[in-house]
């Protein structure tokens, strides 16, 4: 492999999301990886693209809150939980259909995100005149997603092509994103919601997006050129049934049964405890404060450890959150040092897949980085998309414990503990590597 300091003819086999280097183009002058005004940039614009797209489900628990008690929404109020499961689930699922069909027609990644911005724009003004539950499963989850999730796959796909050594550091500041809106736009949906209506909410939400995409679109470009790029119709898929990516996607898959539970709940779990508004709302604002340093300081680790390593780390301080904060959270103090405690190493989780990919690619050098990227994010669309209904059959469970008075005691109780069982389960992969299994 050709370094880039010393030559810029050839991108670096990590630089395309999609490409083995054998298929890059040769006798071009690329611009260097890792940095420069352009590599920046593109970063710059992923933050508030994916700010955008990932920060509205996952406030998606303030708006269920709502749906809950405002009493419009009488028809189905279990169906309340199915807007932001669908919304999250769709957006993980349909990864690899979206990136394979990006990788086929790469000259489409930036209208992929314009069409996308549209399509989920409209999706919330449409949900603004429902009347049932299931019109808001259908606009403000399933539609809102399909946007969403065409503008945030080609950004992940610019930002794979100009970083290389330091991608855990860039996909772990893209990450951070989530956490930075997940922290204001709660803040805004809260007050929306409390001094107009959830219709003017999603309205405006729908016109910001829009004109906050506006001035980063044109950060978003490749560095490969699309039309020097000749790819197989066929990617090779084998290593997804072989060592690494095997056993830590199954480690991914199981974390993430668990990790959407917290989002979904502790705003209704605040208020049985007789919190205030404001204190249900702080614990979804300080679990993506959380996540935002967690995604970056995971992001940084990775690049330097490895990744078992990493999410062993990531493994015990969401698991001891879990178990010894959340589940005897009586004080409003202690709920709230919960979400920073779990946002930080359990909303960070995904910034160990750089981890992974690196450890496929480099053990199958065929695997093309943005499919490894693809199924991970699916993997996790399996837990987003079986937490909901399993969040309902836990709850209709009886209490685990009428000796504690605190979470455990609660209606809330099992799924805590299920939240904890699944958060250790992400981090056996360490095991594994000490086994010979990964």
């Amino acid at each position: 492999m050709i370094d880039d300091t010393e030559s810029n003819e050839l991108s670096d086999r990590g630089t395309d999301c999609s490409l083995p280097e054998s298929e890059e183009p040769l006798g071009q002058s690329l611009p260097p990886v890792d940095g420069g005004k352009d590599a920046w940039l593109v970063l710059v614009g992923t933050f508030v693209i994916e700010g955008l797209v990932w920060g509205f489900p996952f406030t998606s628990g303030v708006f269920q809150e709502y749906y809950s008690n405002n009493g419009q929404f009488d028809d189905n109020p279990a169906g309340v939980t199915m807007i932001g499961t669908v919304t999250l689930g769709v957006l993980y699922l349909s990864s690899p259909v979206c990136l394979f069909g990006l990788r086929q027609w790469p000259r489409y990644r930036r209208r992929s995100i314009i069409l996308g911005c549209l399509i989920s724009s409209l999706a919330l003004v449409a949900a603004s005149f429902a009347t049932r539950v299931w019109q808001l499963v259908l606009t403000q989850g399933f539609l809102y997603a399909i946007g969403a999730c065409m503008m945030s796959y080609p950004t992940m796909l610019f930002v794979n092509e100009w970083f290389v050594h330091r991608k855990g550091l860039a996909f772990g500041i893209a990450w951070a994103s989530t956490g930075c809106s997940g922290v204001t736009a709660p803040l805004f949906i809260s007050w929306s919601l409390s001094h107009f209506s959830f219709r003017t909410t999603l309205r405006i939400w729908a016109i910001a997006s829009s004109i906050l995409l506006c001035p980063v679109l044109p950060f978003m470009k490749p560095r490969v050129p699309p039309s020097t790029v000749s790819r197989s119709k066929v990617p090779n898929m084998k290593f997804v049934v072989c060592r690494p990516f095997l056993p830590l996607q199954l480690c991914s898959i199981m974390e993430s049964l668990g990790y959407f539970l917290p989002s979904l709940y502790l705003p209704l779990y605040a208020r049985s405890l007789g919190f205030s508004n404001e204190i249900a709302t702080a614990s979804v604002v300080l679990l993506n404060g959380g996540a935002f340093f967690g995604s970056v300081v995971i992001g940084f680790l990775i690049d330097q450890w490895d990744v078992t390593t990493v999410m062993l780390f990531s493994t015990i301080g969401a698991t001891s959150s879990v178990v010894f904060l959340w589940g005897f959270s009586g004080l409003a103090a202690i709920l709230c040092t919960f979400s920073c405690m779990y946002g930080f190493f359990a909303g960070s989780f995904s910034s160990i897949w750089p981890g992974i990919m690196r450890e496929t690619t480099a053990k199958d050098y065929s695997a093309e980085p943005g499919l490894v990227y693809a199924l991970l994010v699916a993997g996790r669309g399996v837990g987003g998309v079986l937490s909901g209904p399993l969040s309902e059959a836990l709850l209709t469970a009886p209490p685990l414990t009428h000796a504690i008075s605190y979470g455990y005691g609660s209606k809330y109780g099992i799924l805590i503990v299920f939240t904890g069982v699944t958060a250790l389960l992400g981090g056996f992969g360490f095991f594994g590597r000490r086994l010979g299994w990964v």
